[in-house]
């Protein structure tokens, strides 16, 4: 369990460190893949299985690191015209 004197794991920090990013990324990357370890930037390529393949080779543990696309997020709730019954 994380208390108040916990650091963040890892692979939470590789997101927060990919959100507070993502501005400059769209901007400068649209559409490819990025990698995270943590707070450290992996690397950039055209596939995800690239960056995979990288941070196994550096022993990270897939926990640990964020692989992700550089792309807009989804809002958490998206409003539709049509009521669930």
């Amino acid at each position: 369990m994380n208390g108040p004197t916990d650091k963040p794991s890892l692979g939470a920090l590789a997101l927060a460190t990919y959100r507070r990013d993502l501005a400059r990324l769209l901007e400068e990357r649209p559409g490819q893949w990025v990698a995270y370890h943590g707070d450290q930037l992996v690397g950039f390529a055209k596939t995800q299985r690239e960056l995979v393949e990288e941070c196994i080779r550096r022993g990270y543990r897939g926990r640990d690191y964020l692989v992700d696309c550089i792309e807009p997020e989804l809002p958490d709730i998206i409003d539709s015209p049509y009521p669930f019954e």
